[in-house]
């Protein structure tokens, strides 16, 4: 029996029957694991040891509780799950940059410095030939000269998730001012324009990857009256078996992915392009088994334990 120490988002705002960090925790319970759960208010750093103030998981006829265990040195547990959901609020930097300190002592999915370091719509710009045309500025003569090229773009915070913000500025769009104006350019924010790929009507696939392998997919299409696939923007998920090219996709990025101690990711590909690596908490995970396919929450159990010492 191992401890596992999740770092997440506040109990009651996350849904058993919806949230794959959940899942995750169960099964971990159901293996005989103890299983504790922090938030950011939970860390505590004080002469030089990372202490949280653990709260235990129990599961009693499939409801989630949570009582208050005791100030915990977080190298004591057996491994770190970190699973809190964008956006990057300085809240959720800070607690990073202190799990940071420690990921060289105890096994991390994932690791928090490298979840700082490769932001999950900065992070695919590593792979250029993989990569849609891609612009990341807050400098307006370059937004405008990028839209001039592209005409129809695709404009992202870029530290949101879920679809949260996202626009569609098509050729000679008049809003396309609006949409910035949005973004509250004068601050000086960097934003992420993207040329619109025609193929997101085939879809926009979630392609799950865990120590470097892709182990779950599924294609998820967009309601009738919006362009986002995301399911939290009303997209309708179907299993998907992986192409040849998908798979050579996912190949050539696990080195990267694995050397920075990313073991739990969901890949966004449209088309022939990867769109985004989510690093965080990627959803999709137990979406797969509902539609038929393998129990990936009990795969990353397994896995986990594979990386304990």
């Amino acid at each position: 029996m191992a401890s596992f120490a999740f770092f997440l988002d506040p109990l009651d705002t996350l849904s058993l029957d919806k949230d794959s960090t959940l899942q995750i925790i169960k099964q971990g319970y159901l293996k005989g694991h103890d299983v504790a759960v922090f938030h950011d208010k939970d860390l505590i750093v004080r002469d030089g040891a990372v202490i949280i103030n653990s709260r235990i998981i129990d599961f009693t006829a499939e409801t989630l509780s949570a009582q208050v265990d005791c100030k915990k040195d977080i190298t004591d547990f057996d491994i770190l799950f970190v699973r809190r959901d964008p956006p990057v609020t300085i809240e959720f930097y800070t607690s990073l940059s202190i799990l940071s300190s420690i990921e060289a002592n105890i096994p991390c999915i994932n690791s928090p410095s490298s979840i700082l370091t490769f932001p999950e719509k900065i992070g695919p710009t590593t792979f250029k030939q993989l990569h849609p045309p891609t612009l990341i500025s807050s400098n307006l003569s370059e937004i405008y000269d990028f839209k001039k090229e592209h005409g129809a773009v695709v404009v992202k915070p870029l530290y949101n998730y879920c679809g949260n913000g996202v626009y569609i500025s098509l050729q000679n769009d008049r809003n396309f001012n609006s949409i910035l104006s949005l973004f509250k350019m004068n601050s000086n924010t960097p934003i992420l324009l993207q040329k619109f790929i025609e193929d997101v009507s085939d879809g926009d696939r979630r392609i799950i990857m865990l120590g470097g392998e892709p182990v779950g997919a599924i294609n998820r299409k967009a309601s009738p009256n919006d362009f986002r696939c995301n399911m939290f923007a009303g997209g309708t998920p179907t299993l998907h078996n992986l192409s040849s090219t998908e798979l050579e996709m996912c190949a050539q990025i696990s080195p990267i992915l694995t050397e920075r101690g990313l073991h739990l990711v969901g890949i966004d590909i449209i088309g022939n392009y990867i769109t985004e690596i989510n690093t965080t908490a990627p959803t999709g995970i137990f979406q797969i088994a509902d539609l038929g396919g393998p129990n990936l929450c009990a795969t990353i159990i397994d896995y986990a334990e594979t990386l304990i010492k």
